[in-house]
């Protein structure tokens, strides 16, 4: 995912913002983005927001039209989408491990991007708990269309002719595995700390979910009396 925010293309129509504009806008963003993340999207005012970024209210209006606006593009555009990761797994040409590799460096992407992208996450999480505004359609936009895509990865690797629920039932638990990462980070830094610090760290994490996956993956086809096809492809180690 993109973990940068970037201001929405300007309309042929309409001059392109200036830079301090732009500056602007990222400002309040962030802010924004931090303040929702800790304490959620009714406890936070705009006018907390406006102060903790030093402008004022009517400059939240001019760049995001609101509160609400504001929240949803503090939930979507540290992150980008979902759905612009999707080509990262979903080849014809990949093996089941490229497949899974590419899966997994987009779901922890947000480990070793702009620390915003860690509050947006956090921000998700919140959403998952008790939504505000916003979620519903980005599950429906966003995380559908790409969890799709996986669906479509495991059914053509063991070649089975529809998706049902015990391939549903396997797409879940191999997103679990690095969504549940991202819910028990304090617990690993608690068990060792930096862990997770470096990138050598978080490389060897993500090469454990692949083998992991790969194992999930192996164990439902042997359930269903199924071979797999070569695992491997060229972007193996």
């Amino acid at each position: 995912m993109s973990s940068l925010p970037q201001s929405p293309p300007s309309s042929p129509l309409t001059p392109a913002p200036t830079p301090e504009a732009a500056g602007t806008r990222e400002r309040i963003l962030a802010t924004a983005l931090h303040l929702f993340s800790q304490g959620g999207y009714d406890k936070v005012s705009v006018r907390d927001i406006a102060q903790a970024a030093h402008v004022n209210v009517a400059a939240v209006s001019y760049h995001f039209g609101g509160k609400s606006g504001l929240y949803k593009a503090a939930l979507i555009e540290p992150l980008g989408s979902a759905r612009d990761d999707i080509p990262l797994f979903d080849q014809p040409h990949f093996s089941l491990r490229e497949s899974l590799e590419g899966l997994y460096r987009s779901l922890l992407e947000p480990f070793t991007a702009d620390p915003r992208a860690q509050q947006c996450v956090r921000l998700h999480l919140r959403e998952m708990l008790g939504p505000a505004g916003g979620w519903n359609g980005q599950v429906q936009n966003d995380f559908l269309p790409a969890h799709e895509a996986l669906l479509r990865v495991l059914q053509r690797h063991l070649r089975l002719p529809d998706v049902d629920e015990d391939l549903l039932y396997l797409s879940l638990a191999l997103t679990g595995l690095a969504v549940h990462l991202h819910l028990s980070r304090d617990v690993a830094e608690a068990l060792r700390p930096g862990l997770l610090a470096d990138e050598p760290g978080l490389l060897r994490w993500r090469q454990r979910l692949v083998e992991q996956a790969l194992a999930l993956v192996q164990a439902e086809a042997t359930r269903r009396g199924i071979t797999l096809g070569p695992m491997k492809g060229k972007q193996d180690p």
